[in-house]
């Protein structure tokens, strides 16, 4: 009886450290990353009102969906809690676009999805902040030309 005990404790433990150790990436949500970003939007993607917006990509690079509710976006460290994310899901290995316009809209059925702050074409920061409130990614975006992109390679470094 205490062999099959210590068995399924040695088990149990076995599992508890391989999640930890090589379930991360595999986990939902903690490898969504801020991919790319555009501070001052004249001419390339437009809104469903035909407006240039600043914009934002969030890339899932995992094998399962995330479901973005719970989720925020912020410029702001003081202020993590800034935009909400309404029930959406971004995809396993998908991308997801969001328009940085102020407008704070989210049409259900669409993916026209509107923060409630800007980008400032001069620099900023940006945060990716989940349900536990922790930092799951951020991005310090430099001074950018119109029409100028920033974001990672494909290595994950900017």
């Amino acid at each position: 009886m205490l062999s099959r005990t210590l068995f399924i404790l040695l088990l149990l433990v076995s599992l508890i450290i391989f999640t930890l150790l090589l379930g991360g990436p595999f986990l939902g949500g903690k490898n969504l990353v801020i991919n790319e970003v555009m501070a001052s939007n004249r001419s390339t993607i437009t809104d469903e009102d035909g407006e240039y917006p600043d914009w934002i990509e969030i890339y899932n690079p995992g094998n399962v969906p995330v479901n973005l509710e719970g989720y925020y976006l912020s410029n702001n460290r003081e202020e993590p809690f800034m935009w909400p994310f309404p029930a959406v899901t971004i995809e396993a290995n998908s991308y997801l676009l969001l328009f940085a316009s102020g407008k704070d809209r989210h049409i259900p059925g669409e993916n026209q999805l509107h923060t409630n702050f800007r980008l400032s074409a001069a620099g900023s920061n940006l945060y990716l902040i989940d349900p536990d409130a922790k930092i799951v990614d951020s991005l310090i975006i430099p001074a950018l030309l119109s029409n100028v992109s920033y974001g990672r390679t494909l290595d994950d470094s900017r």
